[in-house]
């Protein structure tokens, strides 16, 4: 798969009744629909360098808006706030700044998790290395390089080879980094953490 998939701004039309906020519960239950996306899956940690405009180490703060759905469409990207410790490529950033991030995933018309291929979301007060690019339009926020390819804990997260459609709640993600029922993916995930968590260690 070559595409990117620009999923920052990404609207879905649908009737539905849910309003915005910004929390996800622990105890949101977690859809058990699983929305493919064509997205480039990476071959090693260079390809999700030449991809990314910037890589840098983060710490989440909190939510700015859960993607939701409501009456006319649904905004399927969360907004998050996070701040920028450390850069390690690219020039948009200094260390201390504030940006945001946008997430696919998002509270559907039922009440649940929703998510795009299985992405697990960032956890508040964790530290992430972020590989980063904007979208078609400058105005909009950060996407993550290649969904859960492009983010990994710093302090370490468990690799699960399982669906996350077989979890009941949200809370079951704590301390989760990557979850697939594919197990090439779980492989290879592991490998590009281990190695970009090497090379991009704090200073």
């Amino acid at each position: 798969m070559n595409k990117y998939l620009p999923l920052i701004g990404l609207l879905l039309l649908v009737a539905c009744n849910n309003g915005e906020t910004d929390s996800l519960s622990s105890d949101t239950p977690i859809s058990e629909r699983l929305p493919h996306a064509d997205y480039n899956v990476p071959n090693d940690l260079q390809d999700l360098e030449t991809d990314s405009e910037d890589i840098v180490t983060v710490r989440v703060n909190s939510n700015e808006r859960i993607g939701y759905e409501d009456e006319e469409q649904a905004y399927v990207s969360t907004l998050t706030n996070v701040e920028i410790l450390e850069v390690h490529a690219g020039s948009n950033y200094n260390e201390g700044d504030e940006t945001i991030v946008s997430e696919p995933y998002y509270v559907d018309f039922n009440g649940e998790y929703q998510q795009l291929e299985g992405y697990v979301p960032m956890e508040e007060g964790r530290e992430y290395l972020l590989f980063l690019r904007y979208g078609d339009d400058e105005e909009l926020d950060n996407g993550i390089v290649s969904l859960d390819f492009g983010k990994y804990s710093v302090g370490g997260g468990e690799v699960i080879e399982e669906s996350v459609t077989t979890l009941r709640t949200v809370q079951e993600l704590d301390g989760v980094d990557f979850m697939k029922d594919d197990s090439t993916h779980v492989e290879l995930y592991s490998e590009i953490k281990d190695e970009a968590l090497e090379k991009y260690s704090p200073e």
